[in-house]
C-alpha cells in the first residue's frame, strides 16, 4: 500500500489514489474482509476503501489498525492518504510525519509528507520530501511526478519538465504526470506540446476535471475557442458548480460572439 497512487495538487480534485493507473479499475470491486484483530487486513480493507474514494470509512479503518499495532508505518500513511482525501492536509501531515519517524527508510512516507505540503503551500519543504522519496526509491514514477508539481511551484520549469518526462518514462499509464507535464509546457510556452500531453493525460483519465481545465486554457491561447468551451464544458459536468470554470466559460463565450459580431 502506500500514496504512489495518489493525486494531490495538480489532481487534488479528484482526491488520493486519483493517480494510479488501475484506480478506476478498483472502484466496485468488493473490499476485503477485515479480521478485527488483525492489523494487517484491517489496514488492506483501508487501502480498498481508498481506492473506492471512501476516505472517512478508509481512516477509520487505519485508526483501527493503528490501535492495534501503535508501530505500523503503513497504517499511519494509509492514515494521511485518506485525510488528504478529506482535505485535512494538517492532520496528514501529521500521519506522515509519524510514520517517516518510525522507518525513516519508508519512501511513501516522505511522498505523503511532499504532497500534505505542496496542499499547504509550502513549496520548499514539499520538494525537499520529494527529493527524500525520490532517492530512496528512484524507480517510483509518483514521486517524480510530484517532484515536478513542486519545481513548478517554485519557479523552476525546466527542471519540473525533467522530473515530469522521468516520471512519464517509468510509468508511461500515470495521467497525472502528463497532465502535470501539459501545464508545465504551456507555462513554458510550449503550447502544441503542452496540448499533447494533456490529451494524452484526457485519455488516460476521462474522468478528470482538472485534465479538460487544462486542455480548454491552451486551446483558448491557441485561438481554437469553440474546442476550448467544449472542454470547459466537460470540466463543467464532471465537476459541478465550479466557480472558476464557470468565469472562463463566460469570458470565452463571450468573446466568441463578439467574434461573430465582428465578423
Amino acid at each position: 500500500m502506500g500514496n504512489a497512487a495518489r493525486g494531490g495538487g495538480e489532481d487534488s480534485r479528484n482526491g488520493p489514489f486519483a493517480a494510479r493507473p488501475d484506480a478506476a479499475g478498483g472502484r466496485g470491486r468488493k473490499a476485503p474482509r477485515a479480521d478485527g484483530d488483525d492489523p494487517v487486513s484491517i489496514s488492506a480493507a483501508g487501502c480498498a476503501r481508498l481506492v473506492q474514494g471512501e476516505y472517512e470509512e478508509a481512516r477509520a479503518m487505519f485508526n483501527g489498525a493503528i490501535r492495534l499495532d501503535p508501530g505500523m508505518a503503513a497504517a499511519r500513511v494509509g492514515r494521511g492518504d485518506a485525510l488528504i482525501g478529506l482535505g485535512r492536509y494538517r492532520k496528514a501531515l501529521a500521519a506522515f510525519d509519524r510514520a517517516a519517524r518510525i522507518r525513516p527508510e519508508m519512501a511513501e512516507a516522505h511522498t505523503g509528507r511532499g504532497v500534505a505540503l505542496l496542499e499547504m503551500g509550502r513549496h520548499k519543504r514539499a520538494l525537499a520530501a520529494l527529493n527524500r522519496a525520490a532517492s530512496l526509491a528512484p524507480g517510483r514514477a509518483y514521486a517524480h511526478c510530484k517532484r515536478g508539481e513542486a519545481l513548478r511551484s517554485l519557479g523552476r520549469p525546466e527542471r519540473a519538465l525533467a522530473a515530469l518526462d522521468r516520471a512519464v518514462s517509468l510509468d508511461p499509464a500515470l495521467w497525472a504526470a502528463h497532465s502535470a507535464r501539459g501545464r508545465v509546457l504551456e507555462d513554458m510556452g510550449r503550447s502544441g506540446e503542452a496540448l499533447a500531453a494533456l490529451d494524452e493525460a484526457a485519455r488516460l483519465n476521462p474522468d478528470s476535471a482538472n485534465v479538460q481545465i487544462g486542455r480548454g486554457t491552451v486551446l483558448a491561447g491557441l485561438g481554437r475557442l469553440g474546442e476550448a468551451l467544449a472542454a470547459l464544458d466537460e470540466a463543467a459536468r464532471l465537476e459541478p458548480g465550479d466557480a472558476k470554470v464557470d468565469k472562463t466559460r463566460d469570458m470565452l463565450r463571450r468573446a466568441m460572439a463578439g467574434g461573430r459580431g465582428g465578423a
